[in-house]
């Protein structure tokens, strides 16, 4: 009776209090916060929920109230066993999500090793873009002038 009352007050100053800090306060904590988490539930947690409760409900009506207390008595094993379960499935996720970021780092660095490879050692020996203008021409030499500077010499 003291909780029915206790709800009905909290229901109570949400209806007066809006807009004020308290009325505010009150609804982070008594509207917003639970629609969030209940917001989460997904249908393998629905599916979860109902397969444990029909297996409860069939060991109660098999065994009557020794299913009771056996069901009792394996409550925190059953409870264990939903986190285990579940805290399995998010170790399964993050290894999946680790293994693709090292396969991505992986490849990234064998590309970047190509790469600094090809421009050591093929650097050198690629072909090079045509000219947009030809050269200019050198000046021809006769071949039987050894002197590098004609002009110096007869100053």
């Amino acid at each position: 009776m003291a909780t029915i009352i206790t709800l009905l007050g909290l229901w109570a100053l949400l209806m007066v209090g809006r807009g004020t800090p308290i009325g505010r306060a009150l609804e982070r904590g008594l509207v917003e916060a639970p629609a969030g988490l209940f917001g989460k539930i997904t249908r393998g947690h629905v599916l979860l929920a109902l397969t444990l409760v029909g297996m409860i409900g069939a060991v109660f009506l098999i065994l009557d109230y020794e299913g009771l207390r056996l069901i009792s008595m394996a409550a925190p094993e059953i409870s264990s066993f939903v986190v285990m379960v579940d805290a399995s499935a998010w170790l399964d996720v993050a290894a999946a999500a680790i293994m693709a970021a090292s396969t991505l780092r992986v490849r990234a660095l064998a590309a970047n090793v190509r790469a600094r490879i090809a421009a050591r050692v093929g650097g050198r020996a690629r072909r090079r873009a045509p000219r947009s203008r030809p050269a200019k021409p050198t000046p021809k030499r006769p071949s039987n002038d050894d002197d590098p500077a004609p002009a110096l010499l007869a100053a």
